[in-house]
């Protein structure tokens, strides 16, 4: 079965953590079996068998979409000259 998940972080460069799927079930797997460039935040998806993960891939389009939305927000707020705080 094969789930969406995001790479949460590398422990002591040994273990990896994954938040899989809707639900951001924690899964711990040997940091081994991720993708070459793998990051943490990474969009990842897994394939699952008898509740152990066999199969890590980047998800590139997820990661397409997420780089590309964080770029639009990343404008948007430059665009912004005025603060909405007063100055004292």
């Amino acid at each position: 079965m094969e789930k969406k998940a995001i790479l949460d972080r590398i422990e002591d460069g040994q273990v990896a953590v994954l938040l899989v799927d809707y639900y951001e079930e924690e899964w711990n797997v040997s940091a081994t079996l991720l993708p070459k460039d793998s990051q943490e935040g990474a969009s990842l998806l897994v394939t699952i068998e008898n509740q152990k993960i066999i199969h890590i891939q980047l998800d590139e389009a997820a990661q397409y979409i997420s780089k590309e939305r964080i770029t639009k927000k990343m404008s948007q707020l430059k665009k912004q000259t005025k603060s909405k705080f007063k100055k004292k």
